[in-house]
């Protein structure tokens, strides 16, 4: 890329291989200002159809391995409008922190998830939301040293098998 053999707005960052083979080129901006003032003048619907043909291609290219950037799909489908796939992937990073203990960082997971399931924007009652997010956001805020909040048990309540749809 010429501008980062010039070294102007961005740097390469090597290479990369995906568990599909495919080899990647990386690039960074060389200082956050250029990103984020290059990000704002995308028009919206560029923006949304660029984070979802990025999050297309990280599905395709990580299949065999796609906990491992199920952060990452989970934004850029969340920036697309792909709700269905955002929360899939939501609950994915949950699940893997889950397992390592993150507990902090499966509640923002979990918490992100049941906010794309607004009880507003789909036309259902809060207790229709998935009940296993919720024992889930629920079990990790208990675990959590930082995570002491009120909602903890109401939390709890509304998983006591209203739903049986998962996330």
């Amino acid at each position: 890329m010429a501008l980062a053999r010039r070294g102007q707005m961005i740097a390469s960052r090597g290479t990369d291989v995906w568990p599909d083979g495919a080899r990647t080129a990386r690039f960074g901006f060389i200082h956050a200002l250029y990103q984020s003032t290059l990000y704002q003048q995308l028009a919206p619907a560029r923006r949304s159809e660029l984070h979802r043909r990025m999050g297309e291609r990280l599905e395709r290219g990580y299949a065999s391995a796609v906990e491992t950037v199920a952060p990452e799909l989970a934004q850029h489908f969340t920036v697309a409008g792909d709700v269905v796939r955002a929360r899939i992937h939501l609950r994915r990073a949950a699940d893997r922190a889950l397992q390592r203990h993150a507990y902090p960082e499966a509640i923002g997971h979990l918490e992100r998830a049941l906010a794309a399931l607004a009880p507003a924007a789909l036309g259902v009652s809060a207790t229709a939301l998935p009940a296993r997010s919720r024992r889930s956001l629920a079990r990790s805020r208990r675990k959590s040293p930082k995570a002491s909040t009120p909602s903890i048990g109401s939390s709890f309540r509304r998983s006591s098998g209203r739903s049986s749809r998962n996330l």
